[in-house]
Parts: C-alpha cells; sequence; structure tokens
C-alpha cells in the first residue's frame, strides 16, 4: 500500500512535518465551518481557540492507534500496542508542546481546525475496516480538509516555533557527543535520547523538511575490513540517520530517512563500508522533523556487499532515504497529521 508518512511530533499542539498544509480556503468538515476554529464539527461554538486546540493532542493519538490498529506490522512493531507507544509523540514532547501552546493561544484556532480534520479521518476509517483502498481515500480527504485550514500569520506562529523549537531541539550540542570511539557490534550499540541535544549536523536525506532537528553524533570504528549494516530499530520516534567522516564533512558516506522496509516502518538503515579495521566513523542521528526527537536505539551488524548496480544497500547514500513507507503514516506528509509542519514553514 502506498502510504503516507506519520511524523508524530509536530503536532500536539505542537506542529508536524508536512509538506504543505496551506492555502486560506475554508474546509467543510462534516457539513460544519471550521477553519478558524470558530465553529466546531458538531455544530457548537467553542468559547476561544485554546479551547480547540486542546482537542488536537486526543485526536492525534486516536489516529495513530486507528493507524496501529489495522498496520502495525507495516510500521516494523509486533504489537498494535507496540506501535502507538513507538509513534505517538513522547511526554517529553508532550509537555514541551503544551507550554508552548499555553504561552501562544493565537495558534489555537488553527489546532482546533486540525483536531476537526483528524476526527473525521478517524470516523473515516472506521468506516474503511482496515481496507488499504479506502484508508488511501481517507486520508485524501484528510489531507484537503487541514490543507484548507486557516494558518497563523508569521506575528503569531513564529513566537509559538519558537518556543517549540528551543524546547526541543534546545540550544546547539557538541560534534561528536561522544569521547572517544567504540567497535562494539550487536543490538544496542548506542543508546540515549536526542531530546534538546541541539542541532549540530544537517542531514542529507532530510533537507526537504527544511527545519532543525535536535542530533546526536557519535564516534564508531570498525572491528574489522568490511561493510557494516547500521539501523535504529527500537528508536521511539521517526530518526533519520547519517554517516560521515568527519564533523566538517560535505560528502555523507551515507543517509536514510525510512528504510522502506516492512521490519522497520519509519525507522531508518544505512549500509557503508568498505570501511578498514580501525577507521571511525560518525553516526548522527535525529529526528525527521523538528519536533521528532526521545529515546533512540542504534544497532550495527556486519553486512555483505552491496550490489553492483551503483547503488547502497538498504537506503544508503544512493536512494537518499526519500521514499517514506507504511501505512500508518496515515495522514501525514500530506495527511491531516502533518499539518501546521514548522519544517516546511507551514506555520
Amino acid at each position: 500500500m502506498a502510504s503516507m508518512k506519520i511524523t508524530s511530533s509536530l503536532a500536539l499542539a505542537l506542529a508536524l512535518t508536512v509538506a504543505g498544509c496551506g492555502d486560506d480556503s475554508t474546509p467543510t468538515l462534516d457539513g460544519s465551518t471550521a477553519t478558524d476554529g470558530s465553529t466546531a464539527t458538531d455544530g457548537s461554538t467553542p468559547t476561544d481557540g485554546s479551547a480547540l486546540s486542546g482537542d488536537f493532542p486526543t485526536a492525534q493519538n486516536d489516529i495513530i492507534e486507528a493507524g496501529c490498529a489495522c498496520f502495525f506490522a507495516d510500521q516494523g512493531f509486533t504489537t498494535a500496542s507496540d506501535c502507538v507507544t513507538g509513534s505517538a509523540p513522547s511526554s517529553d514532547v508532550a509537555a514541551c508542546s503544551a507550554s508552548a501552546l499555553s504561552a501562544n493561544p493565537g495558534v489555537g484556532p488553527y489546532f482546533g481546525c486540525l483536531a476537526a480534520a483528524l476526527v473525521t479521518q478517524k470516523s473515516c476509517y472506521a468506516a474503511a475496516a482496515c481496507d488499504t483502498t479506502a484508508i488511501d481515500a481517507c486520508d485524501s480527504a484528510a489531507s484537503d480538509a487541514a490543507d484548507a485550514c486557516t494558518q497563523p500569520d508569521a506575528a503569531t506562529a513564529t513566537p509559538y516555533l519558537d518556543a517549540i523549537n528551543a524546547c526541543i531541539v534546545g540550544d546547539a550540542g557538541a560534534c561528536p557527543d561522544t569521547t572517544s570511539a567504540i567497535n562494539t557490534l550487536g543490538d544496542a550499540v548506542f543508546t540515549g535520547s536526542t531530546f534538546g541535544a541541539g542541532d549540530d549536523v544537517d542531514l542529507m536525506c532530510t533537507a526537504d523538511t527544511g527545519g532543525a532537528s535536535a542530533d546526536k553524533v557519535l564516534q564508531w570504528a570498525a572491528p574489522a575490513d568490511g561493510f557494516y549494516e547500521i539501523d535504529t530499530v527500537g528508536s521511539l520516534f521517526d530518526t533519520a540517520i547519517q554517516v560521515q567522516d568527519g564533523c566538517d564533512s560535505t560528502t555523507p558516506l551515507a543517509c536514510n530517512d525510512d528504510a522502506v522496509a516492512r521490519d522497520i516502518g519509519l525507522r531508518s538503515r544505512v549500509t557503508v563500508g568498505p570501511l578498514t579495521a580501525g577507521q571511525v566513523i560518525l553516526i548522527v542521528i535525529e529526528g525527521y522533523g523538528d519536533t521528532d526527537a526521545g529515546d533512540y536505539v542504534i544497532n550495527i551488524k556486519d553486512a555483505p556487499p552491496p550490489s553492483m548496480d551503483g547503488g547502497v544497500a538498504d537506503g544508503g547514500a544512493a536512494d537518499g532515504g526519500a521514499v517514506d513507507s507504511g501505512a500508518l503514516d496515515a495522514g501525514v506528509d500530506s495527511g491531516a497529521l502533518d499539518a501546521g509542519v514548522v519544517d516546511s514553514g507551514a506555520i
């Protein structure tokens, strides 16, 4: 199933990474008007935009649960519950988002409109009963509704986005973040959190999202001559990964956003080599979008040489990791969840 990408962060009253929620036209949701947040989908009139936007975290979590119920395996999870845990914004991100919204209630009507689109999308999912064609139609309709939400002007949106970035991305960190290289192979070679770690390296394969994302820069040394596969399976956010020779390197050895594989979903995977024994490389892990941050896991294992077609196996530099994967990406890049992305300046 061709699906969209779910960035589980930038929403939460918050801001998601999507490309394109855009014009100022008026959407019709269930026959009611909700572009400015003044009229709810049930016809009632909320007291203010802040109250409306309070429905957004709930609506976001509901659509994640609905998507996970049908497509958790396509996202690389063994159960729907694991999918929800691995796809929903972390508590740290949620707290940052809530604080930013409280301090900037002017963005409330916009998120209220997005919440209405998500509520309609969830109802559509229920009727679709996990039929992929029907769910594609739900995603398309939700995307149209989100695109039509009236976005705050720059004077209103900028303080909100600055607060989000200051809290989730944080001040500049170090490159590298580790003091020495290790040469371990296996699961969980590196673990930690990117939350608040600062944005120190620009990733080639997330350049289109247009925003900063907190990252960690880790040193690793090849234990022997050969090729190595590096992935982020087990990380609790939508990751991107880049491998490079040094902090100032302008030509990454490999970069990947989504690995486009059933066993990994929105996590990332690259194959690098040939490396020589003792060669030190930098592994950079960050989120796909500005508000994608949290606990990460990096696994490293031996890998066979890549095919001889000029590409790099499993999402290396040749493909740039540009392809999105997984049915749960239900309302993202072009869907309701991706509404209001800071990364591409949507709000």
